[in-house]
């Protein structure tokens, strides 16, 4: 556990080294675009648009203060829908907060690294909260050719990188994603995954708690048994 903790804390902090140098953008197409889609989702929590030549994937970075971080000269290769879209998604990250459940995610992960139905589980939910954004992003009117066509572009860009803490839009599972988006089939049934999922891994964490807590105490009784025999059957001194 410490060994997992101390391995994604380092690339956290590696990452946070990497956008000391980034510029915060203030104006410009990007920052309207952000503003006018944020006004229409409803989203009140201020988000930064940052670009830097330090990262090649877009995504969203920080839990309470989130941050859409943008290689440098990413904007140039996506049209204004194109961007939107893109925009889109990872705003639907920020408005589901889904940058914190996945640091919940990785301390179950860390602190259960031994079970492996627990990083099982993450991977499925993480394939899962890429979906709901692929969805929220339709709902919002974008066009499933103009989305598909931004998320390749993106991963053409950035060579299937991935932003140590961050939601990107590449997110996993990409080529059934862009499958999924172009014909059409919306994965209506997320939310009710998601619950079964999460509530699996309470179940899976609740019930290995409970067997351990048992284990611990069969073993004390063993060994207090073993030793009233050990006492009973040694003679008086």
């Amino acid at each position: 556990s410490a060994v997992l903790f101390s391995i994604w804390i380092q690339r956290q902090l590696a990452f946070r080294r990497q956008l000391k140098d980034a510029n915060v953008l203030q104006d410009g197409r990007e920052v309207n675009l952000l503003s006018q889609i944020q006004e229409r989702m409803n989203i009140r929590r201020k988000v930064q648009v940052l670009v830097s030549s330090n990262v090649s994937e877009v995504g969203v970075w920080g839990m309470f203060h989130p941050i859409i971080v943008l290689p440098v000269e990413i904007a140039e290769h996506l049209n204004d829908s194109e961007l939107e879209a893109i925009f889109l998604h990872e705003l639907t990250h920020v408005e589901r907060w889904d940058n914190l459940v996945s640091n919940v995610q990785m301390t179950i992960c860390c602190l259960f690294w031994f079970h492996p139905l627990v990083w099982l589980i993450d991977r499925m939910l993480l394939a899962e909260r890429e979906r709901v954004c692929d969805d929220r992003v339709l709902q919002l009117g974008s066009a499933s050719k103009t989305y598909a066509s931004s998320l390749v572009k993106v991963l053409r860009f950035g060579l299937g990188a991935r932003i140590a803490g961050a939601s990107c839009a590449g997110g996993s599972n990409l080529k059934q994603r862009i499958e999924n988006i172009v014909t059409g089939e919306s994965n209506k049934r997320v939310s009710i995954v998601q619950r079964v999922l999460l509530a699996t891994v309470l179940l899976v964490l609740f019930s290995f708690t409970i067997a351990a807590v048992k284990v611990d105490q069969c073993e004390l009784d063993w060994m207090k048994k073993k030793i009233a025999l050990t006492h009973s059957s040694c003679p008086d001194a």
